[in-house]
């Protein structure tokens, strides 16, 4: 009878310990889950690519942070970070060779914290939470978004808006001007048109594919949020970088991945 009694309790003790287990016995058991890195690996080198003012780009900052919506606003060969002290205040700003050159070179107050050669100047964000710094073109990858002055009228389009489960088709309802970040559409089924900003229109949208993506490659994960390709893990999976802050590196299946251009 004892016996028993102790069969018994070590079978409940069994089965209320089970479902608190894991086992591996399933191999794609939540594969899906983000695998989060403890610390970033070294950022990929973009493409070569042209760069102009007014062109949309990602960035990699020197903290190692991705940004996805940023825009060139002006560029020079070489810029200098000038130190300055103006009685108790220590300023700094970038300036180009041609200022430095003519109002801090010999100056006695000001001197040179820090030279960027191939230098841009990049907004990023937009409206009052946007910030402005100087990058190196090293650092400067291509933006998924289209050239929005090369859309005309009746031209088909897909639009992706954050947390769309499918993209919308839509078509151009006249053409868009040099310097406009939107364009004016109709879905296709629909009679009423939108306004539809630039990082909502695309030419196409497909699955990533481990042969066709590259380190550098913006992607788009899980129908929500613009990644950075970091590196390739296997056939299945791909190493991204967040455009969170502190920037994370997590190792994510290929098939929650996008290209859109």
């Amino acid at each position: 009878m004892k016996i028993a009694t102790i069969i018994y309790t070590l079978l409940i003790v069994g089965i209320a310990i089970l479902p608190s287990c894991k086992f591996d016995g399933n191999p794609t058991e939540n594969n899906d889950a983000p695998i989060y890195l403890d610390s970033l690996m070294p950022s990929p080198a973009p493409p070569e690519f042209e760069k102009n003012i007014g062109d949309r780009i990602a960035i990699i900052e020197e903290n190692g942070k991705f940004d996805a919506y940023c825009q060139i606003l002006d560029k020079a060969d070489t810029v200098y970070l000038i130190a300055s002290s103006v009685g108790r205040s220590n300023l700094q700003e970038w300036v180009k060779a041609d200022e430095y050159r003519s109002y801090y070179k010999n100056a006695q107050n000001s001197s040179v914290a820090a030279i960027k050669t191939d230098a841009y100047e990049i907004r990023i964000g937009n409206g009052r939470l946007s910030k402005i710094i100087w990058i190196e073109g090293s650092s400067i990858f291509p933006a998924p978004w289209i050239e929005l002055k090369s859309l005309k009228k009746n031209d088909s389009v897909l639009i992706r808006r954050f947390g769309d489960f499918e993209p919308h088709h839509a078509i151009i309802l006249e053409d868009v001007k040099a310097n406009n970040n939107w364009a004016l559409v109709r879905y296709k089924g629909y009679n009423s048109s939108e306004v539809a900003e630039y990082d909502y229109i695309f030419n196409s949208i497909d699955a990533a594919i481990y042969d066709s993506i590259v380190p550098g490659n913006i992607l788009y994960y899980d129908k929500m949020n613009w990644v950075m390709m970091i590196a390739p893990k296997d056939s299945l999976h791909a190493i991204v970088r967040t455009s969170n802050f502190p920037p994370i590196d997590m190792v994510v299946p290929l098939k929650k991945l996008q290209v859109l251009k």
